[in-house]
């Protein structure tokens, strides 16, 4: 696997729902605590860590630390995905 890029990301959406998808996607390979997006040199391995929830008035936050790293084709197919699944209006 090509470790060219990276996308870090600390996201307000919680690990169980993150995790869930990436678990029910066929796309998606699990790999003990990862997930591998692609093959051979032309794929990106997935980490979803829980962080400490953030409050925000009266509402609480759940949060995400998510890592993809590996080519830059699938890094950025992956962040397509993930876009298209958890921050698009229809997400």
């Amino acid at each position: 696997m090509n470790d060219g890029a990276l996308l870090d990301l600390d996201c307000g959406i919680s690990c169980m729902r993150i995790t869930a998808w990436l678990d029910a996607e066929p796309a998606f390979a699990r790999e003990q605590d990862a997930w591998l997006f692609g093959k051979g040199e032309d794929a990106c391995r997935i980490e979803a860590t829980p962080l400490a929830s953030r409050e925000v008035g009266p509402v609480t936050l759940e949060r995400t630390h998510l890592v993809a790293r590996g080519s830059e084709a699938a890094v950025a197919a992956f962040r397509r995905a993930f876009t298209l699944r958890f921050l698009s209006a229809g997400g």
